[in-house]
């Protein structure tokens, strides 16, 4: 029969773990000095440690752990170490300074002798890595111990993933002058505040621009109806514009008693109109009328804009110019085609 595995003692405890600040280039610039003042400052900080009931249970060269049954007393114990520290720094010179930064942690660990492992171990050292040169950092296990019991500022960190550990880990940044931490489930991060307040943000967003759409859809005027203009008939022209003037009656032939006299010349009338409404090119054409405010206007082509029963009675400046300046070419074919017929005629 196998003899049965004897199975670890755990138990719930508190640890603190302190490292050195910069320990590797105290060390290049010269060893002997580095370890010595190591020491000497752990060993302040030990007397600290027993008198707040812990002990220490490791050390590594530039790094301690102790452990405290309560965690007010580690966090006492860890604000009181970095007090001492910065008082030494402030009385010795620039090669005798150092600095620790100091992580707290409640959790579970496994008792290995006089050593304590697990981890709850592990996590005190991660949370001493991201407190500040002279600062401490807790967890939130530890942060919820502290509420009622210590007058310390706190900064929340939020979740921190750190190396080795697979959860994230809630993490407080203490200072020694504040306002006294709150609740931690009272305390909301900002960031968290963000994120509740965006969604609602976004609704009252698109609540008030579906209103400011509906408000202009009914205001809006409803879309007029398209009008149509009726063609206007042209006005029938006046019979007396069109009808040539009358005849002058000719004179009575004088008396046979009475000396022949020339017969009174016939008053001129103008010119009968052609009836499509066109002048010929051997008609009288019209003084040159200059442009004022009655000539109508003229169109993109250069036609008189009027209606066709002014078209008649008023002639463009340009039309009447350019009805005298016949080419020579066209001259002459008409000059052909009037003299022709007498040609033939004399010919045969």
């Amino acid at each position: 029969m196998a003899m049965e595995q004897k199975s670890p003692t755990r138990r719930l405890t508190t640890v603190l773990a302190a490292d050195v600040v910069s320990y590797s280039k105290m060390t290049a610039r010269d060893e002997e000095h580095a370890v010595r003042l190591v020491r000497q400052r752990f060993a302040t900080a030990a007397t600290f440690v027993e008198q707040r009931e812990g002990r220490v249970f490791n050390t590594a060269g530039d790094a301690f752990l102790a452990e405290f049954a309560s965690p007010v007393e580690a966090v006492r114990c860890a604000v009181e170490i970095q007090e001492a520290m910065r008082t030494a720094n402030q009385l010795a010179d620039e090669v005798d300074r150092l600095q620790l930064r100091i992580g707290v942690n409640l959790g579970d660990v496994i008792v290995s002798g006089k050593d304590l492992l697990g981890d709850g171990v592990n996590v005190a050292a991660r949370l001493e890595s991201l407190a500040p040169a002279g600062g401490v950092c807790v967890s939130a296990s530890v942060y919820e111990q502290l509420v009622g019991k210590l007058t310390l500022g706190a900064e929340d960190l939020g979740d921190q993933h750190v190396k080795n550990i697979p959860r994230p880990i809630r993490a407080y940044r203490l200072t020694p002058e504040g306002a006294p931490p709150a609740a931690a489930g009272a305390a909301t991060p900002a960031r968290r505040k963000i994120r509740l307040a965006l969604p609602i943000l976004a609704g009252l967003v698109v609540v008030g621009g579906a209103a400011v759409v509906a408000t202009y859809w009914r205001s809006a005027p409803p879309p007029a109806a398209p009008t149509t203009t009726a063609a206007v008939a042209p006005s029938p022209v006046p019979a007396a514009a069109t009808a040539p003037p009358p005849a002058v009656p000719a004179a009575a032939p004088p008396a046979a008693a009475q000396p022949a006299a020339a017969p009174p010349a016939a008053s001129p009338g103008p010119p009968a109109q052609a009836s499509s409404g066109h002048r010929r090119s051997g008609a009288h054409s019209p003084p040159r009328r200059s442009r004022s405010s009655t000539t109508p206007p003229r169109s993109g082509y250069g036609r008189p804009i009027c209606p066709p029963w002014r078209a008649r009675r008023w002639r463009s400046p340009r039309s009447a110019t350019m009805a005298g300046r016949r080419s020579e070419s066209t001259r002459r074919r008409r000059a052909r085609k009037r003299w022709r017929p007498a040609t033939l005629l004399s010919s045969g």
